[in-house]
């Protein structure tokens, strides 16, 4: 979230929300806010019925076509923490522009190319977030909410909870959303608050599109700079910014990472070329959605870059 969304803190505060680039992103209160996750209900099977292809094919489609237009997961971003911003606040955090593109980026390269790999020790540590619009009951809006993967992970258990019971299926889930703590202890809740009949509140096409969400900028050489247009990113993955990598480069004697895809838009590429592209995302989507052996040298290439 760039500092600009909290030049008036104060009032960001009160009014619960803050505006970032095209979006408003919730602003989490010690107070519950219930909210409810606007996502399309779409599965990999439903796909594979309707237009008569196979799995892998399936889901090749909902990954590199349809989740660039439709809400069916959050999508995921990178973001540098930015130690001091002058004249606006000690402490702030900054989107990651892309590879090849985002300035703090460079300025991580620099000290990368001198030897030092612990993420802590750049000056502007990178972090993987995450993001998905939410209607505010409190405030009557689409919110966009962003976190860690931890957190999603808990709305992704009941949402998948009341997919599978038949006294759930077709109502919506809602939740209640806070934060405990301040400072480096402010931790971020989300607790499951029942179901719902009433209809979705909003149009789901009147959502900012996960390819279309624009972000501020920061460049230390001048400030706030404009979101750069789409073109000049080289990530096909909706919002997955990839930094530059120290020591979770892709291990060059990983056998799985001479795995080529044998279907899907990444056809005839390997899992390493894959990751890096910045393709870990879909990488991951085999893992949990692929079957047979393309989810099993996911699965194995994985497990050594995490290492």
């Amino acid at each position: 979230m760039a500092w600009e969304g909290y030049t008036d803190g104060t009032q960001g505060v009160k009014r619960g929300w803050a505006e970032e680039g095209n979006i408003n992103l919730l602003i989490f209160g010690t107070d519950p806010t219930t909210v409810r996750f606007l996502m399309e209900a779409i599965t990999v099977e439903d796909v594979m019925a309707s237009q008569k292809v196979t799995k892998e094919e399936a889901l090749d489609f909902l990954v590199t076509k349809y989740a660039r237009e439709h809400w069916i997961m959050p999508i995921s971003f990178w973001e540098h923490t930015i130690p001091s911003v002058p004249g606006k606040r000690l402490f702030s955090v900054q989107t990651c522009m892309g590879m090849n593109i985002c300035p703090l980026c460079a300025a991580n390269g620099e000290l990368r190319a001198k030897g030092v790999t612990e993420n802590k020790l750049l000056p502007y540590p990178v972090r993987k977030r995450y993001v998905m619009p939410a209607w505010s009951y409190e405030h009557k809006m689409v919110l966009y909410v962003k976190q860690a993967e931890d957190f999603f992970n808990e709305v992704k258990i009941y949402l998948e909870k009341a997919m599978k019971d038949p006294a759930s299926h077709g109502k919506g889930v809602l939740f209640d959303v806070y934060r405990t703590g301040t400072g480096f202890n402010t931790k971020y809740k989300v607790v499951y608050s029942g179901v719902t009949d009433e209809p979705l509140p909003v149009e789901m096409q009147s959502l900012v599109k996960p390819c279309d969400i624009q972000w501020k900028k920061y460049d230390p050489g001048k400030g706030d700079v404009s979101f750069p247009p789409k073109d000049d990113f080289k990530d096909d993955i909706p919002g997955e910014s990839l930094p530059p990598r120290g020591k979770e480069a892709a291990p060059a004697g990983s056998p799985a990472g001479e795995f080529t895809l044998p279907f899907g838009s990444h056809k005839g590429l390997t899992l390493r070329q894959l990751f890096d592209m910045g393709e870990q995302a879909y990488i991951e989507f085999l893992v949990t959605h692929a079957s047979g052996i393309a989810q099993a040298k996911a699965k194995e290439f994985l497990a050594t870059v995490k290492k």
